[in-house]
């Protein structure tokens, strides 16, 4: 009975930390699992962007929401994005989330980049 009580104990202490959505969508990170709600301060950001940079939005809504709300590309400037993206990735490695290939890591900086604080004002 101990031996049943203990497995019972880990099974839920291990399940309480998948990787859950609520019902804002957003996962682990995002969605109160094992780290908590990340929620980003600021804005959300606009659903419209200029045409050249619609394919860098959708990436970012799926990659940034994997881990916390989508933030807006206006709370750093251009050069602050070119070394906040790099760090993000390290977080996806870190989590195991799904790794953008190249080309979406572009796209997205393009997004943050073209429609940072010190482009848009």
């Amino acid at each position: 009975m101990y031996i049943k009580l203990v497995v019972a104990s880990l099974l839920i202490v291990s399940l309480s930390g998948c990787d859950s959505h609520n019902s804002s969508g957003h996962g682990m990170m995002g969605g109160g699992g094992m780290m908590g709600v990340i929620n980003i301060p600021g804005k959300l950001p606009p659903q419209e962007t200029d045409i050249k940079y619609q394919q860098g939005y959708q990436q970012a809504k799926f990659t940034c929401s994997q881990c916390h709300t989508m933030p807006n590309p206006n709370q750093h400037t251009g050069a602050e994005w070119r070394n906040v993206i790099p760090r993000m990735e390290k977080h996806i490695r870190t989590y195991k989330k799904i790794m953008p290939d190249i080309a979406t890591l572009k796209s997205i900086t393009q997004y943050y980049v073209g429609n940072s604080n010190d482009r848009r004002q």
